[in-house]
């Protein structure tokens, strides 16, 4: 029988990895002295995210407190606690974790964000933060204190808004950022963005063109953007809405992309000459090409699915490997149709069994397989027996 004690630091600091910090201080901690001095030198993960009250009281009294020196990841939560964010802040002020290198901030308030974030220019290891915005409210700027030059060490910059609100550009300078993810924003300020994170090399983002921007197309001028993003070669797209025209726009004047996922919600996309055009003239470095179409609501017309898919059934699209599925819900009074890529990107799929007419240009079961092997959450709508059930 192995005794934990007698097992060596190394193995001991493995198993640590796989638990969670109150765990560890909970079952480990004050043992004798050899446990403490291994915990003591661990770079901790600290992960309150939907913790309770009675957890949260105790890593704030029993465990925090000796962690100023080892701190290095830290996820704050609003989401199904009252006010997690601002009170663990008030106790424990952030500038004073001198460690810390990842700092995830999920549901906070817009007014808490202006407490906050000023602050984290003296964390001079901070290299990746998100940001989850509750209340965001119209032409606010949270930009301003993440996308600037006072954070150098910061390359990783995650920010979403709660209910999809624009993000405000004001303000911002230039920064040292290398990855990207931000909902959402204007498409006439992309090239804001772009023009002040030089260094980029991911970037994951939702675009909006609101309609009483139609008159303003003139406008946009992508010319110059491979220039001022010369290491962007990975984009994932959300077009939420956005023309072809303007996506077409976007993509021919960022050539050196390898990697494009592109997410969209209008039937136009669902034109498979309209892709090989753009990924064949545009896009000569391209090795991975991710595509999800989903259509939810009534579309109005009868859909001919065979000529959609044979439209993604070139020796272009064989020949690079890039294979599609195109699933169409009919129901009395509804339709829905999905096009994606196989492997499906997304972790959750939506599922009308008894209706579904599903089509796909590769039939090969090796491929098949893996069709799904990104999907977690499934859900499986049986709208004949009025039920829906969850997997």
């Amino acid at each position: 029988m192995i005794c934990l004690e007698n097992i060596s630091n190394e193995l001991f600091v493995e198993i640590c990895d796989y638990l969670d910090v109150y765990d560890i201080y909970y079952s480990f901690y004050n043992l004798n002295l050899r446990m403490n001095q291994i915990i003591n030198s661990l770079n901790v993960h600290v992960n309150l995210h939907y913790s309770s009250k009675q957890r949260f009281d105790y890593c704030c009294k029993f465990i925090l407190p000796y962690l100023y020196n080892s701190l290095v990841y830290l996820t704050l939560s609003n989401e199904e606690t009252i006010g997690q964010i601002l009170l663990f802040t008030n106790i424990f002020p952030l500038e004073n974790f001198i460690r810390l290198r990842s700092l995830t901030l999920l549901g906070i308030k817009t007014n808490d964000l202006h407490y906050i974030l000023p602050k984290l220019s003296n964390l001079n290891y901070l290299s990746y933060i998100n940001v989850e915005v509750e209340d965001l409210l119209e032409n606010e700027s949270i930009c301003q204190y993440l996308i600037n030059n006072q954070h150098r060490s910061l390359n990783i910059c995650k920010i979403k808004t709660k209910h999809r609100q624009l993000i405000s550009l004001e303000n911002i300078t230039t920064c040292f950022i290398i990855k990207l993810t931000i909902s959402s924003i204007n498409i006439f300020n992309l090239t804001l963005l772009l023009k002040h994170t030089p260094l980029l090399e991911y970037l994951n983002i939702s675009c909006i063109m609101e309609k009483n921007d139609d008159n303003d197309l003139l406008k946009l001028n992508f010319t110059d953007l491979s220039s001022m993003v010369p290491h962007l070669t990975y984009l994932t797209l959300y077009a939420t809405p956005l023309s072809s025209l303007i996506v077409e726009l976007l993509i021919k004047n960022l050539s050196q992309l390898t990697y494009l996922s592109f997410i969209g919600y209008s039937f136009e996309y669902t034109d498979g000459s309209y892709w090989e055009y753009i990924l064949s003239e545009y896009l000569k470095y391209l090795k991975i090409f991710k595509l999800r179409i989903e259509i939810d609501h009534n579309i109005g017309f009868n859909i001919d699915i065979n000529q959609i898919i044979e439209k993604f059934s070139t020796n272009y699209f064989l020949e690079h490997q890039f294979y599609f599925i195109c699933d169409y819900f009919l129901t009395d009074n509804d339709s829905e149709l999905n096009l994606y890529t196989i492997p499906y990107s997304n972790s959750e799929y939506d599922i009308i069994p008894n209706t579904l007419i599903s089509k796909s240009t590769k039939n090969d079961p090796l491929i098949l397989t893996n069709v799904y092997k990104n999907v977690h959450d499934l859900t499986i709508d049986l709208r004949r027996n009025n039920g829906k059930h969850r997997l």
